[in-house]
């Protein structure tokens, strides 16, 4: 994956977004494991890049490298393989964890945090929820 421009916090091992998940408490969070070997997870780095840009300081945007931490499988057991994204609420659980088999652009990953943040109106990311 190529080397993240804007603020996307890499987890640094993967055993430490645990203590990491509960400092969100007053924000949203996005999680990406990837793998650099992944094709679909290449394809997708420059348009993660560009909803981390869209979303500064509204959510908070991180990733894991599972090709390095493998260990992530471990202490997130519902992720199967990579891409995988989840939502983490402002009370630092675990909402959504799905493989990321949709549409990869910005505006999907925002459609799919402002499914989890609104019920049906506006989303204060800029885009409608479903």
């Amino acid at each position: 994956m190529k080397k993240f421009h804007v603020p996307i916090r890499e987890v640094k091992p993967a055993r430490a977004l645990l203590s990491q998940v509960p400092t969100l408490a007053h924000k949203h969070g996005i999680v990406l494991v990837y793998s650099p070997a992944c094709p679909p997870c290449q394809a997708m780095a420059m348009e993660y890049q560009r909803f981390a840009a869209q979303v500064r300081g509204r959510i908070e945007v991180m990733a894991v490298n599972a090709q390095r931490y493998p260990q992530v499988f471990e202490v997130f057991p519902g992720i199967l393989g990579t891409p995988t994204m989840f939502f983490v609420d402002r009370g630092g659980i675990v909402r959504t964890m799905a493989p990321h088999a949709g549409e990869r652009t910005a505006k999907a990953m925002t459609q799919f945090v402002c499914s989890h943040i609104t019920s049906g109106g506006a989303c204060p990311l800029g885009a409608r929820s479903s």
